[in-house]
């Protein structure tokens, strides 16, 4: 992952493609003898045109000089040789394969299982199962289990009562205390087999033995109701601090769902939440639907809010301590709306091995790949008495002739007895359930198959499917880029301490720390209350400067940190206060303060600000280079093409 987080910068800032409304010949501008036409920019530059930060980088003629050094830049490190380097190669073939087995699994092949998906994301349904466990590996064992769940559901059909059952049968830890409920649920909650079984039955239906990874299940379907689409909630989250062991993190929550019974939940958010990003909103999350966040619990309180301006009682995540309120409740949206979210959350659960099945089958018809004649027989005669005790080793085959024969061909492209054999031997493990040498070559068979045909796809992806090709394309230039600039000037400069602290010298006078105050801060939405606690405050701090002071009302808020100018908390006249200062209104919440100590502005040290001087020299460092590039490398721009592309934009 060394290129990653570098890649995605550059990525953001030049993406090449090709543009349909300019002809291929209209060439804008030539570095040395390579052309870069009018196309490939104004495709980039309407792409780019929304994301850009600096409102200058609007400007053709300023966006066409950012164009032209990212294109010098790439010519310096194939100049240099990176292109051919065995890192860039490891990199880009580690790159390539993972863009085209997204593009593979991206098929449409997938979009019958993504409409599949989505109709049940459409739809809750709430279902009990009985879990029986097939012990042992034998054929035998799997029939006992199967007949054992078969006579179980026998007796619910005949009336038995279902969760009793469960209580007394399910290899379910959790059905002795809830009889096999499993609650509501839609996609992806469940494996695949049991969710399309609990689907397709119809409500108060029995199904037959279901087999799953974790044996044969019962199940009934026992509810079914819509989804409730996405909601929208805002939250009140207080983390610990672990170095303060006077603090207590469910204890600042549970003073603070105290005041939500009075006060606007939107006013506490903004002074008192630990989440940055949303406390200056009011504590506000974007919509997100059943599965969207990264913590069950917080889901889950969530939803189980009913009304919009429902408040949940304080719940603990995996973050810290939440309140959490309903704002709105937004509808499911239609399939092409959600389509990319569901293929998402398809490709990283257990249907992508249902869509590798679909994907075989497509790649199957596509390249019409061929095996030898008699291989079962040849095989059968190697593997026989071995593959039982994954003892089986290609150097165990005694035909050597049949290692070198052809067992598998994809067009023009020939596999051997022997590459086969190798794939076996590291995956017999596999088959270790299969109950005949026969079994056992029909199943390793079809996967070396599959194994091959994505293989053989993948190569011949960039052929064959032009938005990869320019995917691609834009990936090698990225890691190309990155490696450049990691030799040219990111590793130079930081290696270069006797620079650094040049540089900090000359320009002591831009390094110098915000001013601060460390301060305690009493803060309330009642007025009156807070006068009453800075009155007690001032007398305790004259009687008594080494007893710890609590307020006797519930509802004030205390809390000792360090201020800035720019922090939000405090108004800015506090800044220039000492002591205790007087009560003002902020975030519609009064507060005041007792300022403890004051840091003034001071010269920060050369290794406090050892990564600011870094970057700063490398900017100018690659500066410098460009200006370098740009003389050793002849550039010609076609100004009649540049004003063509101008006057085209400001139509727009």
């Amino acid at each position: 992952m060394k290129f990653a987080i570098k890649i995605v910068v550059f990525l953001v800032v030049i993406q090449l493609s090709f543009a349909q409304n300019y002809s291929s010949d209209d060439v804008l501008f030539t570095i040395e003898n390579k052309v870069f036409t009018a196309a490939d920019f104004i495709e980039n530059y309407k792409k780019n045109l929304d994301i850009v930060v600096d409102e200058s980088q609007k400007d053709v003629d300023h966006y066409l000089d950012l164009y032209i050094d990212y294109q010098l830049k790439l010519r310096a490190a194939e100049d240099l040789g990176i292109d051919t380097s065995q890192s860039f190669l490891k990199e880009y073939k580690r790159y390539y394969k993972q863009l085209a087995d997204n593009y593979i699994a991206n098929g449409d092949v997938t979009e019958a299982m993504l409409k599949e998906t989505f109709n049940r994301i459409k739809t809750e349904v709430r279902a009990k199962h009985i879990l029986i466990k097939i012990e042992g590996n034998q054929p035998q064992d799997t029939l006992k289990a199967y007949n054992k769940a078969l006579a179980i559901a026998e007796q619910v059909k005949k009336g038995a009562n279902f969760s009793s059952l469960a209580k007394k049968h399910s290899a379910d830890p959790s059905a002795k205390l809830n009889g096999g409920d499993m609650g509501w649920f839609n996609a992806f909650k469940m494996v695949y087999p049991f969710e399309s079984a609990a689907y397709n039955l119809k409500l108060g239906e029995v199904s037959q033995p279901v087999k799953t990874r974790f044996g044969y299940h019962i199940i009934q379907k026992t509810g079914e109701r819509e989804s409730r689409g996405k909601i929208k909630v805002s939250h009140i989250m207080i983390t610990p601090k672990p170095n303060d062991s006077t603090f207590s993190a469910e204890q600042r929550i549970n003073e603070i769902y105290k005041l939500t019974k009075t006060e606007d939940f939107s006013d506490l958010a903004k002074q008192y939440s630990a989440d940055q990003n949303t406390a200056k909103i009011g504590g506000e999350l974007p919509y997100f639907a059943v599965g969207g966040l990264n913590d069950d619990n917080f889901e889950d309180t969530a939803f189980a809010l009913a009304q919009v301006g429902d408040i949940s009682k304080p719940v603990k995540t995996k973050f810290g301590w939440h309140i959490i309120k309903l704002l709105d409740v937004k509808p499911l949206e239609p399939y092409e709306a959600q389509k990319e979210d569901v293929r998402r959350q398809v490709k990283t659960s257990s249907r992508a091995k249902l869509i590798n099945k679909k994907i075989a089958a497509n790649l199957k018809q596509r390249y019409n790949p061929k095996f030898s004649r008699n291989h079962f027989m040849l095989i059968s005669d190697e593997i026989s008495g071995l593959i039982e005790n994954n003892k089986f080793r290609v150097d165990s085959v005694s035909n050597i002739d049949l290692l070198k024969s052809v067992f598998l061909k994809i067009q023009d492209e020939s596999y051997s007895y022997k590459d086969y054999f190798k794939y076996l031997e590291l995956n017999q493990r596999t088959y270790k359930n299969q109950n005949s040498p026969i079994e056992v070559i029909s199943a390793s068979k079809e996967d070396y198959l599959y194994d091959k045909l994505i293989k053989f796809h993948r190569s011949n992806l960039v052929n064959i499917n032009p938005e990869f090709a320019k995917s691609i394309k834009t990936f090698k230039e990225g890691i190309l880029l990155f490696e450049v600039m990691e030799q040219q000037i990111w590793e130079p400069v930081t290696k270069d301490s006797i620079t650094q602290k040049t540089f900090y010298e000359s320009h002591k006078d831009e390094f110098f720390s915000k001013a601060s105050i460390q301060a305690k801060l009493f803060s309330t939405t009642k007025k009156s209350v807070l006068k009453d606690v800075r009155k007690a405050y001032i007398k305790f701090k004259n009687q008594s400067k080494d007893s710890i002071f609590t307020p006797h009302q519930d509802n004030v808020i205390i809390e000792t940190d360090k201020f800035t100018k720019e922090s939000t908390k405090l108004p800015k006249v506090f800044f220039n206060r000492n002591g205790v200062t007087k009560i003002k209104k902020h975030n519609n919440t009064f507060l005041f303060i007792d300022i403890l100590s004051k840091s003034p502005s001071r010269q920060l040290t050369f290794k406090e600000v050892r990564g600011k001087v870094i970057s700063q020299l490398q900017k100018l460092k690659e500066n410098k280079w460009l200006n370098e590039l740009r003389n050793r490398y002849k550039i010609s721009i076609k100004t009649n093409i540049l004003n063509k592309i101008e006057e085209t934009l400001e139509d727009k």
